[in-house]
């Protein structure tokens, strides 16, 4: 159990931690091809170790890699600065929209991994909703007086802000689980 969480957490945060090391030490372009590198192998491994990919995290990659490369392409950080801002927008707009029409977003996404009430998901997707429209904010406020090592370490805060809240809906997850589901709320 304890291995297979370290495996994914190296899968989840691997590729951003690489990042955020390599940026303090070579320049920030460099840093991300290596970024894009990290998040394209840990899809595959990912894949080699599940058999398939999450929704969630394959979208998540797959901004890395696009707009990472365009970064590369252009050499010039705005495009992997900015991809944040679109990145956490748009899921943060996508939760509340889709809960307008009484579809549960994040159900959609992660019901294989939580197993709880929709009491609970609903409040769970306005948790994160606000606080990916706030990262979203919180970019834009950054970036353009920022260089993009600075951001970086932005970059790392809210990392790791965004960790610690992740962790903490496990007290909801905890709170609205069904019966099936272990005393966290995850599938068992």
């Amino acid at each position: 159990m304890f291995k297979k969480a370290l495996l994914n957490i190296a899968i989840e945060l691997g590729p951003i931690i690489g990042f955020l090391v390599l940026v303090e030490s070579i320049d920030f372009i460099v840093a991300t091809g290596w970024f894009v590198a990290f998040t394209a192998l840990s899809l595959a491994l990912a894949f080699y170790k599940r058999r398939t990919l999450a929704l969630f995290p394959l979208i998540v990659a797959v901004s890395v890699i696009i707009f990472g490369a365009l970064t590369l392409y252009f050499h010039d950080p705005f495009f992997f600065i900015f991809k944040d801002t679109v990145y956490n927008l748009t899921f943060g707009a996508a939760i509340f929209i889709f809960l307008a029409r009484d579809i549960i977003l994040l159900k959609v996404f992660f019901q294989e991994v939580f197993a709880i009430s929709d009491t609970g998901w609903v409040i769970l997707s306005k948790r994160w909703g606000i606080l990916f429209l706030l990262l979203a904010f919180s970019n834009e406020c950054t970036r353009g007086f920022l260089t993009p090592e600075q951001w970086a370490l932005y970059k790392l805060v809210a990392t790791g802000i965004t960790t610690i809240f992740g962790v903490y809906q496990f007290t909801l997850t905890k709170k609205y689980r069904l019966p099936e589901a272990s005393p966290w709320g995850l599938r068992q």
